[in-house]
């Protein structure tokens, strides 16, 4: 059984979040109880998914299964933490005007906690 699972549909939605990322709404007829079943075996999971307008060739299959995946696919400990300083600054910003402040005062709090730190 190949590892692709290909689901024709229609784009729904997009949206940009506030981390610069894409969120991207499919809607597909009814899916069989086998290719549910292999969709949720992957949610949540971080996953390549391909798009286009027309059917895939069986060429176009075939490369997109041998395509090499191996880069980068999760944020770096600093987009973690700037994305979570974001959502911070959304729910309290403290009386700071921009989050380019407020993300720079935080991040020099944050400096000066473990260079106190340091002997």
């Amino acid at each position: 059984m190949t590892k692709t699972i290909v689901i024709a549909g229609q784009l729904r939605g997009l949206n940009t979040l506030a981390d610069g990322t894409l969120k991207l709404t499919f809607m597909s007829q009814e899916l069989t109880p086998e290719i549910a079943g292999r969709v949720y075996e992957i949610r949540n999971q971080y996953c390549y998914m391909a798009v286009k307008a027309e059917g895939f060739s069986d060429e176009e299959l075939k490369a997109i299964e041998e395509a090499d995946t191996d880069f980068k696919t999760a944020k770096s400990p600093s987009q973690k933490l700037r994305g979570v300083l974001y959502r911070f600054f959304e729910q309290d910003p403290q009386g700071f005007s921009s989050f380019d402040r407020f993300y720079i005062h935080h991040l020099d709090q944050i400096t000066e906690h473990y260079k106190g730190k340091l002997k």
